[in-house]
């Protein structure tokens, strides 16, 4: 399993590099007012920081703990298919049920029913996700999201449905 890590990590560290040398090329802009590259340079940053300390925490192993396969059990190729099924109907239903709802509802499920995390944790980290991430695009990216058409009903429930 060692050698799958050094060559994936590797990989991964490249991937990274040729992303962040592409948002290089496109130029980053502004915090108001960011260009096409400032996205892949960060994450392509992120990627290849976050390989090299699998590559480091790889290479300090001792030794090979044991063989660690993945098999398709029953649990797996639901939690696979779920998965799958989430991110096949997220873009169906954000128009509609806009970004905040459907993303809790995405986030929600990943953690619930796949993730097999406790209801309230699943609830709170979802609430806490989805209104971070419409707060960091709205306010501080002055991105519009979509507001769907159940936005400003009092519990978001069925208004203009």
């Amino acid at each position: 399993m060692r050698r799958h890590d050094v060559i994936s990590s590797l990989f991964w560290v490249l991937i990274g590099l040729g992303f962040a040398s592409g948002g290089f090329y496109y130029g980053f802009g502004s915090w108001r007012d960011p260009g096409p590259g400032l996205l892949p340079a960060v994450f392509g940053i992120l990627l290849s920081v976050l390989s090299m300390g699998l590559l480091v925490m790889t290479l300090k192993a001792n030794k090979e703990t044991g063989t660690r396969t993945f098999s398709f059990t029953e649990r797996n190729r639901k939690a696979i298919g779920y998965t799958l099924l989430s991110l096949v109907v997220y873009p169906v239903i954000l128009r509609e049920a806009g970004f905040i709802l459907t993303t809790f509802l995405f986030s929600f499920s990943l953690l619930r029913f796949v993730g097999g995390k406790r209801w309230m944790i699943s609830i709170l980290v979802a609430f806490v996700f989805s209104m971070g991430c419409d707060g960091l695009f709205s306010s501080l990216l002055g991105t519009a999201l979509p507001k769907g058409r159940i936005y400003g009903s009092p519990l978001g429930l069925a208004a203009g449905v």
